[in-house]
């Protein structure tokens, strides 16, 4: 396809075919995550259901202080990137932040080149330049002491669509928080070549699996231990015996 036939692509054809941020990040977790999401569709766990509920409520309160005036998803994708490039270039302006909720997507991060398209959880313009914010919910376990390779993986993701609309964030931000004592903590994350090379080949080889080539599992025992579909996955590392504990 050229690149006047992409441009000129209608949205919701680039959307059938495009690759998630989000599932970038749980390749980044295990490639054989995205093969068991093929084979048996999403888990959704009740600690993923209240960390998707927090997300929830952080994104509300950010709203509720905003007057939105509902605009219509522009058609095409060179549309859609004119529409991200004003929509970033007001809010650096106006030095206030982009949202996304469930049902409000005020920045939309597209790589039409690549495929790929993701709904970070803010782009704050307060100082005025864009940092994209992608807060990681914490409901078990502790706060990491360095930020995760697939949140990396995804964060960059949605900075190299700021340069794609010819914005150029210095760094985006991976927040990890821990509800239940309020404990936090925040990583800047620069788009370094190592980190944009590992992205984009992150990205390729996502279409791989969908495409169904076999995936390349972790070794990572601990990883098998909180994975969603341990009870699944072929290619777990936890014994059947521990399985059904």
């Amino acid at each position: 396809m050229s690149q006047s036939d992409l441009m000129n692509l209608k949205l919701k054809d680039f959307l059938e075919h495009s690759v998630a941020a989000s599932d970038v990040a749980e390749y980044g977790y295990c490639p054989a995550t995205i093969t068991n999401m093929l084979a048996t569709g999403k888990i959704r766990t009740p600690v993923m259901l209240e960390g998707s509920r927090l997300h929830e409520q952080d994104a509300q309160k950010i709203l509720s202080g905003m007057r939105l005036k509902k605009a219509k998803v522009p058609e095409t994708l060179i549309e859609l990137l004119a529409t991200m490039h004003v929509v970033v270039k007001n809010a650096m302006k106006k030095r206030s932040s982009l949202v996304n909720s469930d049902e409000t997507r005020m920045y939309w991060a597209i790589l039409p080149e690549l495929g790929c398209i993701g709904f970070p959880d803010l782009v704050d313009c307060k100082n005025g330049t864009p940092v994209v914010v992608e807060r990681k919910k914490r409901i078990l376990g502790n706060i990491p002491s360095e930020p995760w390779e697939n949140h990396k993986l995804q964060l960059a993701i949605y900075m190299l669509s700021l340069e794609r609309i010819g914005l150029k964030p210095d760094f985006g931000v991976l927040e990890y928080v821990k509800p239940a004592t309020s404990e936090s903590r925040r990583f800047e994350v620069r788009l370094n070549e190592e980190l944009r090379r590992k992205t984009l080949d992150a990205v390729e080889v996502v279409k791989g699996l969908i495409e169904g080539q076999k995936p390349i599992p972790t070794t990572n025992r601990h990883k098998c231990e909180h994975c969603n579909f341990a009870n699944k996955c072929q290619w777990s590392l936890i014994g059947n015996w521990e399985r059904l504990r």
